[in-house]
């Protein structure tokens, strides 16, 4: 008997009592660079020994459809493959592995045919095997609706099962249609999936029988726009319900929430609006954090049909702006100001404010230019009030040199006429980078930043039919920058803020207060949308990091109608009294604090993998160890004995990680069959890998320095992904040791 096929047997038969493995092909979010593995999962197994893999013939397809082999180098635990992304579209392979037998059950025949789609299009024909392999997992459908199709010998087939990872860390299984399709999933980042197939009978394979030849199809691909690797493990998941201060009324999370088609492009800073049934969405930040140039910002314009769905639509481009916002009136869609950077990258900073003023009209798909504003803005937000437009707010970038003007008026504009002078109006207030809200029938102006760095709560009310300003309740808020670039809407006659720890807030029916009702995934720069009894959570930035995520608020006890009638969207933007400054970014200097305070709404004793944690008294549901992923009703679950109660494993890694400290691992919020018991204390203040955030770290993991302080990994891939980019991960709520 071959060395390899013992080795073999011996892994198959250590991994009889729990998960097989099998061959991923992964490729690292950086680029250029893949790893071949033999896991339970997408990450490498280091009780696996590599070589059992090492016949394996991979291979690079690309964008011409030209095809040529890859040069497996040993990389301790995986193969590691190098390519180039720019030419290459697809990564696969075939290896025969030999026969796979268990006890005394019959062999059979295994053979591995793993691919990797290379780039954001997943859909595309060009994904597609096709002759080249008889066994095939193909993505089909759109962002938002991906499925899985299992391909045997290029048709459907019918009843496989199919194991899918999802990007936020969970795992499922599901059975293919008629069509071989598995179920819908909706999120965007990562995802893996694998299927088997019997492909031929009984035959002998190296002087030994087996029973049928199976082959094993898998594939890995990034679904949706490639973007920041640290907020792709947790976008789509809910956050922890939100600990609201002593003042607010309701601290409980009273929202359902959902993911939606993610935004064509990772943004912040940007506008957007509900006009005609359609979400707009235009322009922004696309950046990292801190970095201004031409090619920082966008001009790219887009819509979706809020009903229907479907894909995004592009529109015609404007140009390239940021700090600016989208107000709608009727199913015209108006733009006015915006930063411009003038710089190249490489070179300083030198941004401006414009006054541009432009419509989007839908029935000629084209913009039409307006008089201008007369002074630059940026930095602001705009509403519509009956037919009046009102910009409010903002500051007037004059490059770095000339510094920025703060302004102590706002303009307006009667869209009725199209002759209309704009006309200016005293504000009490010299703000940036804050939201304006319709709410019966008055502007609410809400939080920002003023001329002297410091964040605003305050809320200020405009009655266009007095002309009288008024005070209301101040923003909440857990973080000391709760109300910098915060996002606001009106929906069915209430109004709801959103600020930068993730919290929802909504003002009392007598306007006195603001009571919390919710939460999402932590950001600034972004945009509520309402529509149809629902709220949409668009864009934005944390961390560091632009986000393509788009997240679906339902507020509890409202009925989704589709008779419910359409609300005009207010959403963020930016504002702030005259007098010229020579002032240094201000925008940096909030979004570090951003960096330095992260949302609060994310708790680290909380298991980030379980916003819906199973009750106390409740049946234990998720893996202790990688608590995104199910095991109520797996059958492979691997059971172990703590205290005279059964304890639920995912898999032979999770099962060896808890066998060497079982006290890392003991959350009542994940395991109530233990509420009850005196457990043991973990022995580090680090519960998360930051890396993967929703998998549990002891102290028997590896770790790195940095800054003097351990950080604990999960493994060695979270190891490098670390050391290769630690800014990506640096979030406190997650490594509360570095706040020390």
């Amino acid at each position: 008997m071959s060395r390899i096929l013992l080795v073999l047997l011996l892994i198959f038969a250590a991994a009889s009592s729990a998960r097989a493995h099998f061959v991923f092909v992964v490729p690292e979010p950086t680029g250029g660079v893949a790893y071949v593995i033999l896991s339970e999962d997408l990450d490498p197994d280091e009780d696996v020994a590599i070589g059992m893999i090492g016949g394996i013939k991979l291979y690079a397809r690309g964008t011409n459809g030209s095809v040529s082999p890859l040069t497996l180098l040993d990389d301790e635990f995986a193969y590691r493959v190098e390519f180039s992304e720019e030419e290459s579209r697809l990564l696969f392979g075939a290896l025969q592995l030999g026969v796979h037998q268990v006890g005394d059950k019959p062999g059979n025949l295994v053979s591995y045919f793993p691919k990797a789609i290379l780039g954001d299009d997943v859909f595309a024909d060009d994904t597609r095997l096709g002759d080249a392999t008889p066994v095939e997992l193909v993505p089909v459908g759109q962002l938002g609706d991906l499925r899985f199709q299992m391909l045997l010998r290029g048709e459907p087939l019918q009843g496989s099962e199919v194991t899918v990872y999802l990007p936020d860390g969970g795992r499922t299984l599901v059975v293919t249609d008629e069509q071989g399709l598995t179920e819908s999933f909706s999120q965007t980042g990562r995802y893996g999936a694998w299927a088997r197939a019997t492909i031929g009978g009984a035959g002998e394979h190296e002087g030994r029988a087996y029973e049928e030849s199976r082959a094993y199809a898998s594939v890995v691909a990034q679904v949706g726009e490639r973007q920041r690797a640290s907020v792709a493990m947790t976008a789509h998941v809910a956050p922890a319900p939100v600990e609201a201060p002593a003042d607010s009324a309701a601290p409980a999370n009273n929202m359902a929430i959902r993911s939606f088609l993610s935004l064509p492009q990772a943004t912040s800073s940007f506008g957007a609006v509900e006009a005609g049934g359609y979400m707009y969405v235009y322009g922004g930040h696309i950046a990292r954090t801190h970095d201004y140039d031409t090619e920082a910002v966008s001009g790219r314009f887009s819509r979706i049909d809020l009903d229907a769905g479907g894909v995004w639509e592009n529109l015609p481009a404007g140009p390239r702006l940021q700090g600016l916002n989208l107000a709608a009136h009727g199913e015209m869609v108006y733009r006015v100001g915006g930063m411009q950077p003038r710089n190249s990258r490489g070179t300083q900073r030198d941004n401006y404010s414009v006054a541009d003023c432009a419509r989007f009209n839908p029935h000629s798909m084209q913009w039409e230019w307006l008089a201008p504003i007369p002074e630059a803005r940026s930095s602001h937000d705009m509403v519509v009030v009956d037919d009046t437009l009102y910009v409010i707010g903002g500051w007037n970038m004059l490059g770095e040199i000339e510094g920025n003007v703060w302004p102590d008026h706002m303009y307006t504009l009667d869209l009725s006429d199209p002759l209309a002078p704009w006309r200016r109006v005293a504000q009490p207030f010299a703000r940036r980078a804050l939201i304006t809200a319709v709410h019966e029938g008055r502007i609410y102006v809400m939080g920002g930043m003023d001329d002297e760095d410091e964040v605003s709560r305050e809320v200020d009310i405009y009655d266009p039919r007095t002309g009288q300003w008024s005070r209301g309740p101040e923003l909440l808020g857990e973080m000391s920058f709760a109300g910098f670039a915060s996002a606001a809407c009106e929906l069915d006659g209430q109004l709801y803020a959103s600020v930068a720890g993730g919290e929802v807030m909504r003002l009392t029916s007598d306007g006195s207060a603001w009571e919390m009702v919710g939460t999402h995934t932590p950001r600034i720069v972004h945009r509520l949308v309402p529509w149809r009894g629902e709220i949409f959570v668009v864009g934005g930035a944390a961390k560091g990091t632009n986000s393509d995520l788009v997240e679906v608020l339902t507020p509890s006890g409202m009925r989704v109608s589709a008779n419910t009638p359409r609300v005009r969207s207010t959403a963020p933007a930016a504002k702030s009294v005259a007098r010229r400054t020579r002032m240094p970014a201000n925008l940096d200097t909030a979004v570090a604090r951003v960096e330095r305070e992260p949302a609060k709404a994310v708790v680290a004793s909380a298991p980030v993998a379980v916003a819906a944690a199973p009750a106390v008294g409740t049946k234990q549901v998720f893996c202790p160890v990688m608590t995104k992923v199910e095991v109520l009703d797996d059958d492979e679950a691997i059971a172990v004995d703590f205290n005279g109660q059964e304890v639920l494993l995912c898999c032979s890694k999770c099962a060896k990680k808890w066998e060497a400290d079982q006290a890392a691992y003991l959350s009542p919020e994940v395991l109530p069959q233990l509420a009850s018991m005196e457990l043991p204390a973990r022995t580090i203040s680090q519960t998360y890998c930051p890396v993967y955030p929703t998998r549990v770290v002891s102290e028997n993991d590896p770790f790195v320095m940095y800054e003097g302080k351990k950080v604990y990994l999960f493994n060695k891939t979270a190891v490098r992904r670390f050391t290769q980019s630690p800014e990506k991960y640096l979030d406190p709520t997650i490594l509360p040791q570095l706040a020390d």
